[in-house]
């Protein structure tokens, strides 16, 4: 009997011995980081290196889907290139001719005042736009599905890979704990909403998020980042659990001193706001410091940059505009190739045509005054 009791009783506290091992675990265990380092040494990197393959996409021009100032490219995969400007969105095939376009500026039924967020759903094949009071519902085609009335104003909305969504809330900066992200059934109501601060979860880690930021997806994972923080995190069940971390030390703005959006613009020796596009295997990174454009390309798995470059005003003649990134070592004549869009392991590169020269024009059998040029990157 007492051997019998003795034998439960170490188990028992082999047991907790091992929890508290777990729990230890947890509580120590090391985000992934990687720092921000303006004079880091050039280092070279060809577009070879990390992409299998870049295609041309010479985006159609005529009357119907001149793209014009102010676009951004919001979706790329195997069937479709979309487009969206301040008025109107614009639909391509994946070989850039013009399919249709969504151009309902107005104050009536399925109409919006302006398109101040756009996402596409590949899902269901819907197109959200973030007008200033709801959301506007479309399909693929540009027909007008129904309209998304919030109880809060929206700064955009993603849609996960199994059918929930994410609203990312406009910020109240006189509010300390706000509300942050809404997590949304396929039904369209709330069942889950995040707060600027969370003390229950990841208390060591920056929480006080305050700018709209932008989710993604990289093989069925969700992630949020917002400006001014240091941290990346992954969006698990109705959890925010740290990917990653930024550091930049005392030349990167702190949250605080980001609400006056003065203040990044005056000290240049502070890092503002930087554009971050993650991969599975890579972060794309670009940043001003000192009145200087600097790129970076950095390994997750070799927790290394493997890509690394200033620019400044004097490595550009005046007339042209300057297009930033990789050496185009796949195509021939080309400009450096750098994403403003990353889709799993599609990239692409958005070519305005007036940062081309007289030879690579005509080398592309373009006008300056035609649609953009996408050169889309497969990586390997």
């Amino acid at each position: 009997m007492l051997s019998m009791k003795f034998r439960r009783n170490t188990g028992i506290l082999l047991l907790c011995l091992g929890i508290i091992a777990c729990n230890n675990k947890q509580k120590h265990e090391v985000i992934p980081t990687f720092h921000i380092k303006p004079n880091l040494k050039e280092i070279p990197c060809s577009a070879s290196k990390i992409l299998s393959n870049i295609k041309v996409v010479h985006l159609e021009t005529t009357s119907n889907c001149l793209i014009g100032p102010f676009s951004a490219l919001i979706f790329v995969d195997n069937k479709h290139i979309i487009f969206r400007s301040e008025k109107r969105i614009i639909v391509f095939d994946n070989q850039g001719n013009y399919l249709n376009k969504i151009d309902a500026v107005g104050k009536g039924p399925g109409e919006y005042n302006t398109i101040v967020n756009a996402y596409f759903d590949p899902v269901e094949e819907y197109i959200y736009i973030v007008d200033y009071n709801d959301i506007k519902i479309y399909n693929i085609d540009g027909n007008f599905i129904k309209s998304l009335t919030l109880s809060f104003s929206s700064s955009g909305i993603y849609r996960k890979s199994h059918g929930e969504m994410v609203i990312i809330y406009k910020q109240l900066y006189n509010k300390e704990n706000r509300d942050m992200l809404s997590l949304l059934d396929s039904s369209f109501n709330i069942y889950h909403t995040f707060k600027s601060k969370n003390p229950d979860v990841c208390k060591d880690v920056q929480q006080n998020l305050f700018f709209a930021g932008t989710p993604y997806e990289i093989n069925g994972r969700l992630f949020y980042v917002e400006p001014f923080v240091e941290t990346i995190y992954e969006i698990i069940d109705t959890i925010l659990v740290p990917h990653w971390s930024i550091k930049m030390g005392d030349i990167g703005f702190k949250t605080k001193d980001g609400i006056n959006t003065s203040n990044y613009q005056k000290a240049s020796d502070k890092i503002p706001p930087i554009s971050l596009h993650e991969t599975e295997k890579y972060f794309f990174i670009d940043y001003m410091y000192n009145y200087a454009k600097y790129m970076s390309l950095y390994d997750k798995k070799g927790n290394k940059f493997i890509f690394h470059q200033k620019y400044t005003k004097e490595d550009f003649p005046n007339e042209t505009v300057p297009v930033f990134g990789l050496n185009n070592d796949i195509i021939k004549n080309t400009p450096l190739f750098w994403p403003q869009y990353t889709n799993g392991n599609i990239i692409a590169s958005v070519i305005n045509l007036a940062s081309l020269s007289d030879n690579q024009l005509k080398e592309f059998n373009c006008n300056v005054e035609d649609n953009p040029i996408l050169f889309i990157g497969i990586l390997k």
